[in-house]
């Protein structure tokens, strides 16, 4: 029998360490330039420091004086003319949060715009529960402020859908798009059904994107962030709806989106917990979340679990993205830091409107060390 003479290991070390070296070589070339423009972009985003500081200041106009100090003073400039109080805080945050998005998707290097566009469609979601709530609720004058026109959905086609008429008009600009929303759903005006469906297109298309990055870094850090997000609405969804519901029942399950890395096993015995307390105290072992049961049992309210599920959420997000400095992390990173940035601005903004004590509204905003 003919022996076959295998090569020594050897022989390919050098042809392996030129092939890791050239595919080293050109990330760095890829990523080179990105990661440079975002760590000059990181240096305007507010410290600490100038967060404490609007937390404190005593009304809406001295806030605003302060974010005229900083990066934000363009954008307030240019709109104070049409807004004020705390309407132009959110207009000029979120004007200048879909800016920055838009350059992270002009910078990024060609095989990870995809990537980028499908974490950004994010934003799609909230603008299209804020349009469908305020033509729910007859509050269409307070829809414009609280957009972020950072998504698939430009600033024109979200502006047609928040002056529509009505809901059903407003949902007649999403046919033949990527939210599309089935007929029965559209027809009922069914606003929690329509919300639902379209968060499940937002994560089947966070999942594809990572399919589309299957075998890179990338890709695995974009199927870990669907995965993430959907453990943490799951857990919020299976909160909320089991406060609504009668000691001892059991949750529909309805809103559960199908992914992420909960067992279906826990989210039963979620559903099944006797009490409200005693589902928040599960998610806290879950999680090992020490303190979080302790806080409902003192508050009585879930607004406090779910900011501490959010900001165990955040932390995740920048970990799994920080793991390398030449990739898609460093421009992903910087996007969330700056949508919480934003989102912070608009609590605090509004929680001096409604009279909120400083102590009151630090508890409220996601941070990130």
């Amino acid at each position: 029998m003919k022996t076959v003479q295998m090569p020594k290991f050897g022989a390919f070390l050098p042809r392996l360490v030129q092939t890791v070296r050239g595919r080293m070589k050109n990330k760095a070339l890829a990523y080179g330039y990105a990661n440079a423009r975002v760590h000059a972009m990181k240096a305007n985003l507010l410290s600490q420091e100038q967060m404490e500081k609007l937390i404190l200041v005593e009304s809406t106009g001295s806030l605003i004086g302060l974010l005229e100090t900083t990066h934000y003073k363009n954008d307030i400039s240019a709109l104070s003319v049409k807004y004020k109080g705390e309407e132009l805080v959110e207009m000029a945050t979120g004007r200048n949060f879909a800016r920055d998005a838009n350059k992270m998707l002009r910078i990024a290097p060609k095989g990870a715009r995809g990537a980028v566009a499908a974490i950004l469609r994010r934003y799609d979601i909230t603008n299209i529960k804020t349009i469908l709530l305020g033509h729910a609720l007859s509050r269409k004058e307070e829809i414009r402020e609280l957009l972020i026109p950072a998504g698939e959905l430009g600033e024109k086609m979200l502006n047609r859908m928040a002056g529509a008429k009505d809901l059903r008009e407003a949902l007649s600009f999403l046919r033949g798009g990527l939210y599309q929303i089935p007929r029965e759903l559209e027809e009922r005006g069914n606003v929690e059904g329509i919300i639902e469906h379209v968060e499940k297109k937002y994560y089947e298309n966070l999942e594809a994107g990572a399919a589309a990055l299957a075998g890179e870094s990338e890709g695995k850090a974009l199927l870990e962030l669907a995965e993430m997000e959907i453990d943490a609405k799951n857990l919020m969804n299976a909160l909320r709806e089991k406060a609504l519901l009668q000691k001892g029942k059991k949750c529909s399950g309805t809103q559960m989106i199908n992914g992420g890395k909960l067992k279906q096993r826990f989210m039963l015995e979620l559903g099944r917990a006797q009490t409200l307390e005693d589902a928040v105290g599960a998610v806290e072992s879950q999680l090992g979340m020490a303190g979080m049961a302790g806080r409902f049992s003192k508050e009585k309210s879930l607004a406090g679990v779910e900011v501490e599920i959010e900001k165990r959420t955040a932390r995740k997000k920048l970990h799994s993205f920080h793991r390398s400095v030449l990739s898609l992390g460093a421009l992903v990173g910087y996007l969330f830091l700056k949508g919480q940035e934003m989102a912070n601005i608009r609590k605090i903004v509004r929680g001096k409107q409604y009279g909120l004590s400083p102590q009151q509204i630090r508890e409220m905003l996601i941070t990130v060390n």
